[in-house]
């Protein structure tokens, strides 16, 4: 037993044959012993006995000594009911998972939206490779409420992610024609994390700061702590994957001679739609074990049926951007503050400016409206719009877009009139929705560095005139209606017309618009 022990309770975890040869060389080396002192030989156990001294041994004490304290922990620790949540987003999961499936990083049809090297920042460089998903599960309803997916775990992807928590994503629904409705939207009361850089990031920590969420990271190497979104992660693998081409499962051992690289056949496109369509028709309408057999569509309903609890809605307009906004510092002037190429003013930012000049503030600038931003005098956030009008719900990459092919067609000019740019941005917008699910499942990381670097490129002197529209003369002409004047009257004596006279002045001439002298 003492050879037993010795052998088989070793992390490099040896075999019960590699511990019965162990125990062959131990007896023989103490039978030379005791046949040196005259003592007969000891018989040599079987490879049986071996093996039931091996099976006799403790199951904590042989998983501790093999595998290590947690590993122990995590296989033999008791488990009750589990995580007990009373209400839907009490408490919401987010993880991240790299997806075991090759795919092939094509634009995805938004070739039109980004520069080369955004493009390739973004991973769509036509290279196969496996995207990684950052996802969120509402605990209580089971409920996948957040899903994005980036080439690499950045913080922009979860920050992006927390953001669709908090919105209705129906839009992405209809985008893949689903039958069920993706409309499960609400802000966490607590959100559990691990320790990855994304989540450990300051700006992630001051979006659950600004929204009251409470932020709690889980003990590192303990994922069971955050077991639900780890089983939606396992369930994506096991039910969604093996239908798709190019899988490459969760290790080399199940993997074996698969080519998954050379059966890589499906884009980024594809990927998304696969992804939507298997959350909202597949995984949220099947019975699940933790629910009592209830679907977490059902469960959700039926919480909203009974509405014994008060949930914390989304983060209104103000507050999203508050929360989400990139950080950024202007100037104020007498045309207000300017953001990528768009002037913002109001009463209440002309009146600071007229008392305190020209002062750099803090801005709040959120790149999926451009509508608006939030600039903070005197320590308190005042909400100040586009000078423009048709710049609400506009995302900044579709202006950036724009302001690309307006440059594109005239190089050298950087003053544009109102309606010239307009009528750029409704046709970019047009052109780009039947391209939105794509585009708003893919993590764009408008950080600081890339709007500092895009307002460079192609912002720097760029200026918006607001024209005023020529008011329209009789009959629809275009032109300034002149009308003759009524001569003066005094009391009720009637004036007789005065002599004519020749002027020295040239003799001037009226044209209608069709020139015609009058």
């Amino acid at each position: 037993m003492k050879t037993v022990r010795e052998s088989y309770l070793s992390l490099n975890r040896p075999t019960k044959m590699n511990t019965f040869q162990d125990v062959k060389v131990a007896f023989h080396e103490a039978n030379s012993e005791r046949e040196c002192n005259g003592l007969p030989a000891m018989r040599v156990p079987s490879r049986e006995a071996v093996r039931l001294a091996i099976n006799s041994l403790c199951f904590l004490e042989v998983t501790r000594a093999r595998y290590g304290c947690q590993e122990a922990q995590k296989r033999i620790k008791p488990v009750g009911q589990g995580l007990q949540v009373d209400r839907p987003f009490e408490r919401v999961e987010m993880d991240e998972w790299k997806i075991d499936l090759v795919t092939i990083m094509a634009d995805a049809g938004l070739r039109h939206l980004f520069a080369d090297d955004e493009l390739v920042e973004l991973g769509l460089d036509n290279t196969r490779s496996r995207w990684w998903v950052t996802a969120a599960i509402d605990c209580r309803t089971k409920c996948i409420v957040g899903l994005k997916l980036s080439r690499n775990p950045k913080n922009s992807a979860a920050l992006e992610c927390l953001r669709m928590t908090t919105m209705d994503k129906g839009k992405w629904a209809d985008a893949v024609g689903a039958l069920s409705d993706w409309g499960i939207a609400g802000t966490p009361e607590m959100l559990v994390t691990d320790n990855g850089p994304a989540f450990k990031a300051g700006r992630f920590s001051d979006a659950c700061a600004d929204l009251g969420i409470t932020l709690e990271r889980s003990i590192a190497g303990l994922p069971g702590m955050r077991g639900n979104v780890e089983r939606v992660f396992r369930t994506a693998a096991s039910t969604l994957l093996h239908r798709l081409n190019g899988r490459t499962f969760s290790s080399a051992f199940e993997r074996g001679d698969h080519p998954a690289e050379d059966l890589a056949c499906l884009t980024t496109e594809d990927l998304c739609f696969a992804l939507v369509r298997w959350v909202v028709d597949i995984y949220h309408n099947t019975p699940h074990s933790g629910l009592h057999g209830k679907t977490p569509l059902q469960q959700w309903e039926d919480d909203h049926e009974k509405g014994n609890y008060a949930l914390k809605s989304s983060p209104c307009e103000r507050d999203d951007r508050l929360a989400f906004g990139t950080h950024l510092s202007r100037c104020v002037d007498k045309y207000g503050v300017t953001v990528l190429g768009l002037r913002y003013h109001s009463e209440t930012l002309a009146r600071w400016y007229n008392s305190v000049g020209k002062r750099d503030v803090e801005v709040r600038w959120l790149p999926y409206d451009l509508g608006a931003v939030e600039v903070q005098l005197e320590g308190v956030w005042h909400h100040v719009p586009s000078v423009l009008s048709g710049f609400s719900g506009l995302h900044a990459q579709l202006w950036t877009e724009a302001r690309r092919s307006l440059r594109a067609a005239d190089p050298k000019k950087l003053k544009w009139r109102e309606e010239v740019v307009v009528r750029a941005v409704n046709a970019i917008r047009n052109m780009n929705s039947d391209r939105r699910m794509e585009f708003g499942l893919i993590a764009q990381n408008w950080s600081e560095e890339r709007y500092a670097a895009t307002e460079k490129d192609y912002f720097s002197g760029f200026h918006v005139s607001v024209s005023e529209k020529q008011p329209e003369a009789r009959g629809g002409q275009y032109g300034q209606v002149l009308e003759p004047s009524e001569p003066e009257r005094q009391g009720t004596t009637e004036l007789s017309d005065p002599p004519l006279k020749k002027s020295s002045s040239p003799k001037r001439r009226w044209l209608t618009n069709k020139g015609d002298e009058k």
